[in-house]
Formats: structure tokens, sequence, C-alpha cells
């Protein structure tokens, strides 16, 4: 459904996002598809740099681009519908995305809705345009203090890296929280450290080396 080809980091990815109308795509049809396309592309070879092709399905967070996309996600208060697309955890929807024309419209709808439902649902920005609307006791540090607690007690020291405002809880809740360079002022201000690259020269890899730079 969905064709990207671009550059992060010093590689470079084409990503193939494929779907099916009845079933949630599975790692078999991604296998199925990623050896059709690799033997075709090695034939026709339309990209002269070295990439990596990767296939997947659209995720969770599907941008809705089709007809029939809409359809099927116009009622997901619908049991069927809830279940099959959050990942079969037999729940209502986890999370709502909404992608908005302009910056200046993301934050006017963030101001409005965090007025009206801020004491039932958390209300951030995830990219310039782009709202996530979740419960308010959950989050991405929520979550890191679920796992050091839950599932794994053993864990000595959680390192987090963000660059946006949906990253901002992840940041406050880890031991020591990383933002890039180019962060989103929330996050750069939530931030334990921040890095000296941007999340578009292997700013993971900085984290990394400083993080045996301090012994972490």
């Amino acid at each position: 459904i969905e064709v990207e080809y671009k550059k992060e980091g010093s590689d470079y990815f084409l990503r193939v996002y494929i779907d099916k109308d009845e079933e949630s795509v599975g790692i078999d049809d991604c296998e199925k598809v990623s050896r059709a396309l690799d033997s075709e592309l090695d034939r026709v070879d339309p990209i002269k740099e070295a990439y990596m092709l990767e296939v997947c399905s659209p995720g969770i967070d599907r941008e809705l681009k089709r007809d029939k996309d809409f359809v099927r996600f116009i009622d997901m208060n619908d049991e069927k519908e809830s279940y099959h697309y959050c990942g079969n955890l037999h729940r209502e929807p986890c999370k709502a995305v909404i992608v908005t024309n302009s910056e200046k419209e993301a934050l006017e709808i963030k101001t409005d809705l965090t007025k009206k439902y801020g004491d039932l649902y958390k209300i951030v920005r995830s990219w310039n345009i782009g709202l996530e609307i979740f419960d308010i006791k959950s989050g991405k540090g929520e979550c890191i203090d679920y796992i050091k607690k839950n599932v794994n007690p053993n864990i000595q020291k959680t390192v987090c890296v963000g660059d946006y405002e949906n990253d901002v809880s992840m940041l406050k809740h880890a031991d020591v929280g990383y933002a890039v360079k180019n962060a989103a002022p929330d996050a750069l201000n939530a931030a334990d450290k921040v890095t000296l690259v941007d999340n578009e020269h292997d700013a993971i890899a900085w984290v990394i080396n400083d993080l045996e730079k301090e012994g972490i």
C-alpha cells in the first residue's frame, strides 16, 4: 500500500508496507513478499547505491490512505474491529493519532483538546503536525516503570533516547535520558543529556559511545 525510500544515518532504506483486507499481516507474509521483491529488484536494479530492503505492515499507528481504510476504522468501538486492529489485545483501541495540516493547527487542536479532556487523556505531539491521544495514566514513562517493576525487576539502569513531546515522560522516568541535538524544546528540557549530533547523524551511536565513556 506504500513504498518509501529514505536515508537514515549513513544507510539507505527501501521500505515496502503491505496489508491484508481480512486479517493482520504476519512475519510469513513479509518474508514471502521480501523474497519476491528481492529477486525482481536484483533483476531490474533500479537503485544504484547500496540499500536495505524492509517489508512490513503499516502497524497500529497506520495513516489512513485509501477509502477502504477509513471504512474499516469508522467504528473502532466495535468489539471485533478493536480486537483486530489493536494487535489482538482483547481491548479498546490504545491510542488515537491525529495528523493535521500544519504545526499551527496541531498546536491549536492540542490546546483545545487538553482544555476539554486533559483530566482523562494525555494529548502530545509525536512530530510537528502529529498528535497522540491516550489514557492519562499511560505513556512511555509509565511503561518504563512497569517494565522495571513487573517484567524485569533486576534492571539496574534504564537509558532512553527521545526527540519529541511524546518522549518527555520516558526521558523523565529513565535513569539516564538523552535528547538528540535537534529535539523539540520540551524533550531537551526533560533530558539529562543532549547529544552533539542530530537524529539524522547516528545519534544512537553517539549515545552508546558516551555511555561507554561514562562507564554506564
